[in-house]
């Protein structure tokens, strides 16, 4: 019988190059981060927006990829396929977040003890806005197996609730930055909202 199993590339499992190319630009992030080279290197920004958009992707696309189907299957089918680069299901979304948390740590425990303010540090906002994306993972996680069909009124409100924030925080970034609005605290009500977007969008 001809096998029907899909080709993937490099003869990979599926997601294997994905997986690779997001390590990359997360751990190349990281590094540059540490080292505190924000200004001398040209395109960290570039590398940071590509950063978000492979993270975004990934873990939306790893997290809702079906299951097997029940019932009879063709033997090439029967078994599951395997996760990216081979590795224990879930393994490089693990890497990238206990990256994410080791270097959170490193900087946490650097600011507490170096008597600097963690907001004159360049590497702050860039750490937090990463940290409200797995903020939202997180919250996805947790509030995956709750039915949406039927929501308590409870539920409702959390979920208005935070859609509205999401709004507000939406509509302040036009209003300000495109108008030129300023006032005492303006750039950190920019940077709360571009964080809490990013975790509105993490955590759907």
């Amino acid at each position: 019988m001809t096998s029907t199993k899909p080709y993937h590339p490099l003869g990979l499992p599926k997601g294997s190059v994905r997986a690779l190319l997001a390590l990359s630009c997360f751990y190349t992030v990281i590094v540059l981060l540490l080292q505190d080279r924000l200004a001398d290197v040209k395109v960290f920004w570039e590398l940071w927006l590509a950063n978000y958009v492979m993270l975004g992707y990934y873990f939306a696309n790893r997290q809702h990829t079906p299951p097997p189907s029940e019932g009879p299957q063709p033997e090439e089918a029967a078994e599951q396929e395997a996760a990216p680069l081979s590795l224990p299901k879930g393994s490089v979304r693990w890497l990238i977040i206990l990256g994410f948390v080791g270097t959170a740590g490193y900087f946490i425990y650097q600011w507490t003890t170096g008597g600097r303010s963690p907001l004159q540090h360049r590497a702050f906002f860039p750490m937090l806005s990463l940290g409200g994306f797995f903020l939202g993972r997180l919250v996805n996680a947790i509030t995956s197996n709750i039915p949406t069909k039927t929501p308590s009124s409870i539920w409702k409100l959390i979920l208005n609730g935070k859609a509205i924030l999401g709004l507000i925080a939406a509509s302040t970034l036009p209003i300000t930055l495109i108008f030129g609005i300023e006032f005492p605290l303006v750039i950190q009500l920019q940077r709360f909202s571009l964080v809490y977007i990013v975790f509105y969008f993490g955590s759907r």
